[in-house]
């Protein structure tokens, strides 16, 4: 007598052959990207707008894409920063947009995977040449 199962848990299968061996199927389970983003700060500077976030925790995190718009107008990226992937090590960064646009700059944080899935941090804005910080989360 023959006999074939398909046995299913989850996700996985095993496929078991008539004579008791099987070909074990494991079908690759995705990965989550953890990030704890402790702060995320942005202000006006005499060489142009400084960018400092933090973390305690960097989990299957790829990079960092420093993006910037201005009211009304799409964000693009500025910078891209390679994820120092401490585990669940406190870690800083640091970016200064020597060129940002005149007037209000929004700045975000495109936190990006190693499968390129995105989370993004809350809007930070620096208004033009002034020391002023202003956070706002849209």
């Amino acid at each position: 007598m023959c006999m074939a199962a398909n046995i299913f848990l989850g996700q996985a299968s095993a496929q078991m052959t008539p004579d008791g061996g099987g070909a074990d199927s494991m079908p690759e389970l995705p990965m989550t990207m953890t990030v704890v983003l402790v702060e995320f700060e942005a202000r006006s500077g005499n060489q142009g707008n400084q960018l400092n976030w933090s973390t305690i925790l960097e989990s299957n995190l790829s990079h960092y894409e420093l993006e910037r718009s201005t009211s009304n107008q799409p964000f693009r990226s500025v910078a891209t920063i390679k994820a120092k992937g401490s585990g669940s090590l406190a870690v800083s960064y640091v970016y200064t947009d020597e060129n940002p646009s005149a007037g209000t700059n929004i700045y975000r944080l495109k936190m990006v995977d190693v499968r390129s899935g995105v989370k993004y941090s809350e809007h930070k804005l620096v208004n033009g040449n002034t020391q002023n910080l202003a956070t706002a989360s849209f």
